[in-house]
């Protein structure tokens, strides 16, 4: 069983499910299992969306991507549906891990992606190019 500290809860199917979110070395790693029941957990990734610039990633600029991805109880579910529906997971049957890798590609992003303008703008910045031009690119 998982430690509870630190995850979230999501009732899919009247089932108890504990998620969490961590950080990892170029991807976001999102993990769900379910609480009271000895099913499998589930684990997916979804990729970092940033831009070095000025030199490698170790001395150069890191500069966020103009739309931000979040994790939300909506999308946990959008996973869980895929789990079921296109992995035949159940939370009754024992089994390993459920890997399900980069779900970038497999699932609807649409409405978990956040415009961000500030942090579009800082990124315009590092790259050398002025805000104000960034801001007429997105009216024209």
């Amino acid at each position: 069983m998982k430690a509870k500290k630190g995850s979230r809860k999501i009732i899919f199917d009247c089932v108890e499910y504990r998620w969490r979110v961590t950080g990892d070395s170029g991807f976001v790693r999102l993990t769900i299992w379910p609480l009271k029941h000895s099913g499998a957990t589930i684990c997916g990734t979804l990729k970092y969306d940033v831009t070095v610039t000025d030199g490698d990633s170790y001395f150069g600029l890191w500069a966020s991507s103009r739309h931000e991805i979040l994790i939300t109880n909506r999308f946990v579910r959008r996973v869980l549906e895929y789990a079921f529906s296109r992995c035949n997971y159940s939370y009754t049957r024992r089994a390993p891990e459920l890997l399900l890798g980069p779900l970038d590609d497999k699932l609807d992003l649409s409405d978990a992606i956040r415009q961000n303008e500030a942090l579009a703008d800082r990124r315009d910045i590092l790259l050398g190019r002025s805000a104000q031009s960034s801001t007429n690119r997105a009216v024209n």
